[in-house]
């Protein structure tokens, strides 16, 4: 390959294709992690709320129950 430029420009313009690539799809992986994380802990914070909820309705019915 010493001497012959258009060839080495080419794997130059392959190597720099394949970094961006890859730099893509580490950002997708890091966007979609965060993403899964949010919903993890909104999902979580769903389920305590609906219990908390569920816990007040179960008090709701003992205190009718003892009247």
């Amino acid at each position: 390959m010493v001497g012959n430029t258009s060839e080495n420009q080419r794997y130059l313009h392959l190597v720099q294709a394949c970094l961006d690539a890859s730099m893509l799809l580490y950002t997708v992986s890091e966007t979609a992690f965060k993403m899964y994380s949010e919903f993890l802990l909104a999902q979580d914070a769903m389920r305590k709320r609906a219990m908390s909820t569920l816990e007040g309705c179960v008090n709701l019915l003992k205190e009718k129950k003892k009247q």
